[in-house]
């Protein structure tokens, strides 16, 4: 089993591989997806980044109905809801391949659609703190089976930025 965790320069194809994904979920949801965004490292122009695109896929309300579950499946996602919560469930499809892809599907004005959007812009618009995260990254990616614990305080702390940036109080 491979523990390790690639992170790459930025690669200019990534907007590219979100666009042409984001269409294919639109075309397989059809009136059930009410809104689609690019999110994740690979969201951040310019910033080191593991090369799973990550689509945050907003839907009228959760859980979801089965033929919803029944298009991801259509569309090679597998559900993995040992990854999800009550407010978020979790498709992957590509693990293991040069393209893999996360689909996080919540309901758009919820607390975790407007972290993950906060979180987003506010990289996207303070490139100090997106280089700060981007040498996190590296240094976290040393030790793969701590990455995502490597970097939580990292991501805590620019959240509750983000949140008082996007002028919320709230989460």
């Amino acid at each position: 089993m491979n523990t390790s965790v690639l992170v790459l320069r930025y690669d200019r194809d990534r907007p590219g591989r979100y666009a042409a994904e984001s269409h294919r979920i639109r075309a397989a949801l059809g009136h059930d997806l009410a809104a689609i965004e690019h999110i994740g490292s690979t969201s951040i122009p310019g910033l080191v980044a593991k090369p799973t695109i990550d689509l945050l896929v907003g839907v009228g309300t959760l859980p979801l109905p089965p033929r919803v579950f029944w298009a991801f499946w259509e569309l090679g996602y597998v559900h993995m809801p040992g990854l999800g919560t009550s407010e978020r469930l979790f498709f992957g499809r590509g693990r293991g391949t040069p393209e893999p892809y996360n689909v996080h599907v919540v309901v758009p004005g919820s607390a975790v659609w407007k972290d993950n959007l906060a979180f987003r812009d506010f990289l996207r618009t303070h490139p100090q703190v997106a280089s700060e995260y981007a040498e996190i990254k590296r240094w976290a990616a040393q030790d793969p089976p701590h990455y995502g614990e490597r970097k939580s305080p990292f991501i805590e702390a620019t959240l509750e930025q983000a949140r008082a940036w996007a002028g919320r109080s709230d989460a």
